[in-house]
């Protein structure tokens, strides 16, 4: 239940800063942070692979997906009239970096979505 409470305040903060400063979400011991008024990224220490399986994952679950490019690590869905776009980046053999960006219908930024979706591609990737 604290992880819960912790875990709400920690959105609710993200959703209040959005686009003004680097926002750190907790997700175990990985962390993602708001890069635009659009973009959230950060890095992780699983392989490609299970980063980018993560990402078809999510996104064959909450929307439809609409261009993909495993050998550029482009996804690009749309997830409720919003699009979504995902890039799943290797920096190095034990580093990959996963950032997704989201605009609406009529182009404006939803960072709530990007962080739903960031979160949840790090959450599948530990299963």
């Amino acid at each position: 239940m604290k992880k819960a409470i912790n875990y709400l305040a920690v959105m609710l903060l993200c959703v209040n800063l959005a686009g003004c400063w680097p926002v750190i979400l907790g997700v175990g011991a990985v962390g993602g942070y708001a890069i635009s008024r659009d973009t959230i990224q950060g890095e992780t220490d699983k392989d490609i692979g299970s980063v980018w399986g993560a990402a078809i994952k999510v996104s064959e679950v909450m929307g439809i997906i609409r261009a993909e490019d495993r050998s550029k690590g482009t996804l690009a869905i749309e997830v409720d009239r919003n699009n979504v776009n995902i890039k799943v980046e290797e920096l190095t053999k034990t580093t990959v970096r996963l950032r997704v960006s989201c605009r609406n219908k009529y182009l404006l930024p939803n960072i709530s979505l990007a962080q739903k979706i960031y979160t949840k591609i790090i959450q599948q990737t530990s299963k």
